[in-house]
């Protein structure tokens, strides 16, 4: 497998003025202004009126929310089954609870800050579905078109404002009724989540 090399930031240089108001997209303020500084950015933040209605207390309440115990487990296995190959990134959790299910998406924002990966797809098998969760930051490669040609019309991309392609899809399983009710057994669900993973794989790593 051809190494890949560090990826260029796109924003070395440049001064990006934040400004912060009192919505409650004030919480993932965070996350854009990291995003901006790994790109090489300067961030100077201001606060408008409202937004300084809130004080360190609301805003520790919005950022630094628990997470269950569930969450670390699906991490742990998201790290140890991952797969790369030219910077994509391709990982599992396996079986999901439904209230596990938004593990997919913030297990996606963690893994595509990794060094060298420019893409990371994230499923998961909920409900007898797999969903997928998806981020890009190869602007040359579209993510919604991606995903689109890969997984079909139940499939969809948006660009945020720090420029990352962020998406998901819906693969629906034949059989699901049939094969998953009631509860499969451990074997079961092992041949399942390696015939997704293999399927996954196949999608997002061919050219």
């Amino acid at each position: 497998m051809k190494k890949q090399s560090p990826r260029k930031k796109r924003l070395p240089n440049k001064t990006i003025l934040h400004i912060l108001s009192g919505s409650i997209a004030a919480y993932k303020a965070g996350d854009l202004i990291q995003v901006l500084r790994d790109e090489g950015a300067r961030v100077i933040c201001v606060m408008t009126e409202c937004a300084k209605g809130f004080n360190h207390q609301d805003f520790a309440e919005l950022v630094n929310h628990p997470l269950p115990e569930t969450y670390y487990r699906n991490l742990e296995r998201a790290l140890r089954d991952s797969k790369i190959d030219r910077g994509r990134l391709v990982t599992g959790l396996g079986f999901l609870t439904p209230e596990e299910a938004d593990d997919l998406s913030t297990i996606a924002e963690q893994l595509i800050r990794r060094e060298a990966v420019t893409m990371v797809v994230v499923w998961g098998i909920v409900n007898g579905n797999v969903r997928i969760s998806a981020r890009n930051d190869n602007l040359s490669q579209p993510l919604e078109g991606f995903l689109q040609k890969r997984f079909g019309p139940e499939a969809g991309a948006k660009l945020t404002p720090a420029g990352r392609g962020e998406g998901g899809a819906l693969l629906r399983l034949p059989f699901a009724e049939w094969v998953l009710k009631p509860e499969p057994g451990a074997e079961v669900k092992r041949q399942l989540e390696e015939s997704v993973s293999a399927r996954v794989c196949e999608l997002v790593f061919q050219d």
